[in-house]
């Protein structure tokens, strides 16, 4: 993303309407919610508020006053043809939210036409789901499906806008347009989730404000983008904007974009500076996980990227995807002529499986003029690579030559895994990173990198030209198999399916040499490694980890009935019990203030068969407390145990739910003293999964609004809030229609 384009801006406002609808709104009678009913058998002289007196059109929808509360439902299964539009005189109220969906059997559909299908101007407070907005066709439409959009002075923030479960398609311009005009106003509080977007022209969904490189701040305030699906969106032919991405926002501080997919973008795109599938810019504190991103294109521009950190992100993190056959990089972190600063981001536990198609590589990062960027942090990585036709500069890991200055760059603990020739790294003279305990592997071919301006062949020789694979005295580093499952044959995984399925790129031997062998990089870097791995195993910490993204499985010499722990005063009391007990040389407990680095407690003799343990713990300490048992067999293997964390401290938190009994929608109010981000799950009585996000809490209080819920049958649901390491439960009971 080597060049900003300014967004061209546009607003439809009407001033007699605002007018004229503020005067009906002082007027107004109405003091309390009020439900709507559009049905293609309605009649638009009726009062619209039960469903034998439906109104029939949306014309009748923009000419009314919807206040804070309301409830609108179109007739499932139905199409009405028209654009619904919002003005700052509908809902308006972020504690009382307006629930646009609707009833009945399936989801209506809004024709658009040549023009938007819903358009909310300088308002907040509402949701919009369960609807199909179809603009026809991208040749005779010429607008965004969805548009949200604020121009209001004084960096006001709108908050508690939600959309879910919504299809977007044949849109001329952008399926999803959340914007603002006015310095940092913006949202905050906004849920994008289960959307469809597909078969639009220029991006997918889209998010952005007016940045320059002088501005201080951020437009929009805890993002959520989850569950969501973008594909068939090429861009167009205008040499001077970048387009076909599938999701990119821009001026965000605290997001998440996770469990999403996008594919088969970009194909028309021109302008050197996009696109990509799934990336953000000029953001901070954003994390992209269990996102799949594959076959997105460059058209006959560059880039053509699966996931990126881009132009003035700061403390932001990729973790946890899977990118594969895109026509550029699988993963880019990149800095693009005068934005603002770049800095202290990671990438971590992705796997890259043959991209770099037509242009760059694996992993690379790249720095334009006029900027500053710095800290990159990349480890437990895998990059698959293979040789292109139609790219012959590709590369596992590489820097683009532009702009120098991109400072402390690091991989730690990834796998290079080269097939056909294809070099590990490609560093142009002027610029470094540094490289300490990756595993290089050519699949039969020679070591082969390129390393500020010189060819290695061997891992001794450019280790000890360059220092790098060198901490604190020590080689570190292997030219060895790592003898993963299935490298090469990925495959795709596709929308609504668990990354943790992919069958490849696991280790799938002990004897790998990336077996217990990464560098421990709390203790030697100060990095947080994370606690699981891409397929979700516990990592058991420290120099145990596994290099590259798997933890291997290795059956414990003894099954663990349980390992539990609680308070008593200022004592911490830890038990367990084992089932068999088999070959046991010893036995550990280990403690740990942090999750990361454990030591030795205790040493505990082992009993035998069906035993019962105990540990008390009278040196324990405010706040988080880690044990962790580490078990050696008679043959010297080592293995661990889940990590247990006891957590003692008054938590001054308070979590309310309501209303309950909900009918159509609950919301979520969590007051907390501590920033942390929080995963809010909610399951039907039989424990299926039916939705999942991660909002980033704020000191002070938090709202999250599950609007749209009339789709769910009548019953008992439970949420589950996970945050700073506990987790609290709430039964819900949703209520007839």
């Amino acid at each position: 993303m080597k060049t900003l384009a300014l967004w061209s801006i546009w607003r439809k406002a009407n001033n007699f309407h605002i007018l004229f609808t503020l005067f009906l709104l002082a007027f107004s009678t109405k003091g309390v919610a009020t439900t709507y009913y559009v049905s293609s058998s309605g009649n638009d002289s009726n009062n619209g508020t039960s469903i034998v007196d439906a109104w029939s059109t949306i014309d009748k929808v923009n000419s009314s006053v919807f206040l804070p509360g309301d409830t609108l439902y179109f007739e499932g299964g139905q199409t009405f043809n028209g654009n619904i539009y919002l003005s700052a005189t509908d809902a308006n109220d972020p504690n009382n939210i307006f629930v646009i969906s609707s009833y009945g059997t399936g989801s209506a559909t809004i024709n658009a036409g040549s023009s938007y299908g819903f358009y909310a101007f300088n308002t907040q407070g509402f949701s919009v789901s369960n609807l199909i907005f179809d603009g026809n066709s991208v040749n005779t439409n010429n607008s965004a499906g969805l548009i949200i959009f604020s121009d209001l002075s004084g960096n006001v923030k709108l908050s508690n806008i939600s959309v879910s479960n919504v299809e977007i398609k044949n849109f001329g311009a952008e399926g999803v347009k959340i914007y603002t005009s006015a310095g940092l106003t913006g949202f905050q509080n906004l849920s994008l989730s289960y959307l469809s977007v597909h078969d639009v022209t220029n991006n997918g969904i889209m998010i952005f404000g007016n940045i320059t490189q002088s501005l201080v701040g951020w437009q929009h305030k805890n993002v959520s983008i989850s569950n969501c699906e973008v594909y068939n969106v090429p861009g167009s032919p205008i040499p001077a904007a970048y387009e076909g991405n599938g999701i990119v926002i821009a001026g965000v501080d605290g997001g998440v974009i996770q469990y999403c997919t996008a594919h088969d973008n970009g194909q028309n795109n021109v302008f050197c500076g996009g696109p990509a599938g799934i990336w953000t810019l000029e953001s901070n504190d954003v994390t992209i996980q269990y996102c799949e991103s594959y076959r997105n294109h460059d058209g006959s521009g560059c880039d053509g990227a699966g996931f990126d950190l881009d132009g003035g992100v700061t403390n932001s993190m990729m973790q946890y995807n899977y990118s594969h056959e895109n026509d550029g990089a699988g993963y880019l972190m990149g800095q693009y002529e005068n934005a603002r600063s770049w800095a202290n981001n990671s990438m971590r536990y992705n796997i890259s499986q043959n991209d770099g198609v037509k242009n760059e590589g694996g992993i690379g990062l790249f720095k334009g003029p006029g900027t500053t960027m710095s800290g990159a942090n990349i480890y437990n990585n895998v990059v698959y690579i293979s040789p292109q036709i139609a790219n012959n500069s590709e590369s596992a890991a590489y820097i683009t030559n532009w702009a120098t200055g991109i400072n402390n760059v690091a991989f730690y603990n990834n796998i290079f895994y080269s097939t056909g020739g294809v070099p590990f790294i490609s560093i142009p003279a002027g610029y470094s990173a540094f490289f300490a305990g990756n595993i290089y592997w050519s699949s039969g071919n020679p070591f082969s990198l390129f390393y500020q301006g010189n060819n290695y062949s061997s891992l001794d020789s450019w280790r000890t030209a360059t220092g790098n694979e060198i901490v604190s005295g020590n080689k570190t580093g292997l030219n060895s198999d790592p003898l993963l499952t299935n490298p090469g044959s990925g495959g795709t995984i596709g929308f609504g399916n668990s990354l943790n399925t992919l069958n490849a790129y696991k280790i799938n031997n002990s004897s790998s040499p990336a077996n217990n062998a990464a560098l421990d990089l709390y203790s030697l870097f100060s990095i947080n490694p994370g606690n699981i791995d891409f397929w979700g195993t516990i990592l058991p910490g420290g120099s145990a980890n596994d290099i590259g993204a798997n933890q291997v499985s290795i059956p414990l010499p003894l099954v663990l009935l349980y390992f539990n722990g609680n308070c008593a005063g200022t004592e911490q009391n830890i038990s367990w019990a084992t089932g068999e007990e088999t070959n046991m040389r010893s036995i550990e407990l280990m403690y740990s203030e942090n999750g990361n680095k454990f030591s030795r407690l205790s040493d505990i003799t082992p009993k035998g068969s069906n035993s019962v343990y105990s540990f008390t713990n009278d040196m324990s300490s405010p706040g988080n407390n880690y044990y962790q048992l580490k078990m050696t067999d008679l043959d010297g293997s080592i293995s661990y145990s889940t990590v247990l964390n006891i957590n003692c401290q008054n938590i001054s938190d308070k979590i309310s739910v309501g209303p309950n009994p909900f009918i159509n929608s609950f919301n979520l109010s969590i007051e907390t003293t501590v920033k942390s981000p929080a995963t809010i799950t909610l399951y039907d009585a039989m424990g299926k999964l039916l939705s999942e996000r991660t909002v980033p809490l704020i000191e002070g209080n938090n709202q999250v609004s599950f609007d749209g819920m009339n789709w769910l049958p009548s019953g008992i649901y439970y949420l589950r809030i996970a945050y700073k390491d506990q987790v609290d439960h709430f039964k819900l009971l949703k209520a007839g229609y």
